[in-house]
């Protein structure tokens, strides 16, 4: 069994709270930059004279999965992911599309939109794994040379700074610059005190 020393409960701590961000990343993103391909489904009155009619019989698996999936959700709008997974009777662009569908003796007006690569947040998953792994990385060190000082410092900094957006608090200002700032100030100043205060335990 293996003894954890007071000195590296910061730095196991630390590679706990690492691995959550790294988790919560892929909760918060489970299709990381996959093309979206994106569904609703309105009133029949909603449909153009001109709007292209398709039977659900005669429509691919992929366009069948989609349709179904909407229909199926509670709002009536479904997101398909992955160019795998595009429907080829639809066209999907930064216009909304609409289409009537038939089916089990029914008419729908199926709506498309979207089919972009999501750049911005494949960019958030990125930069969350990339800060998880970073933390990971920091507390392993603090665990292996059982140096508290820096795990601790850094686990202050990510604890004050996910307190302050609980709170709020950087968005109770409406000038976005001086907030950052105030935020930084939050995260790095217990950061540093609780540095500066094992430096001189030590």
């Amino acid at each position: 069994m293996v003894q954890l020393k007071a000195t590296q409960i910061p730095s196991v701590l630390l590679m706990l709270v690492g691995g959550l961000v790294i988790l919560n990343a892929f909760i918060a993103n489970p299709y990381p930059g996959f093309q979206e391909y994106n569904h609703s489904i309105h009133s029949v009155e909603d449909v153009p004279q001109d709007a292209p009619e398709f039977s659900y019989a005669n429509l691919s698996s992929n366009a069948q999965d989609a349709f179904s999936k909407t229909l199926a959700a509670e709002e009536k709008r479904a997101t398909v992911y992955g160019s795998w997974n595009e429907p080829q009777e639809f066209q999907y662009t930064d216009v909304v599309r609409t289409y009537s569908i038939e089916y089990q003796g029914e008419r729908y007006a199926l709506q498309t939109y979207g089919g972009g690569w999501q750049s911005l947040e494949f960019i958030f998953f990125l930069g969350m794994v990339v800060i998880g792994l970073g933390l990971v990385l920091v507390g392993l060190r603090g665990y292996r040379t059982e140096n508290p000082q820096m795990s601790a410092a850094v686990l202050v900094g990510v604890v004050a700074f996910w307190s302050a957006n609980q709170l709020g608090i950087s968005r109770s200002f409406p000038n976005t610059q001086l907030a950052l700032i105030l935020l930084a100030l939050i995260t790095v100043a217990p950061a540093l005190v609780t540095w500066l205060a094992l430096e001189w335990y030590e």
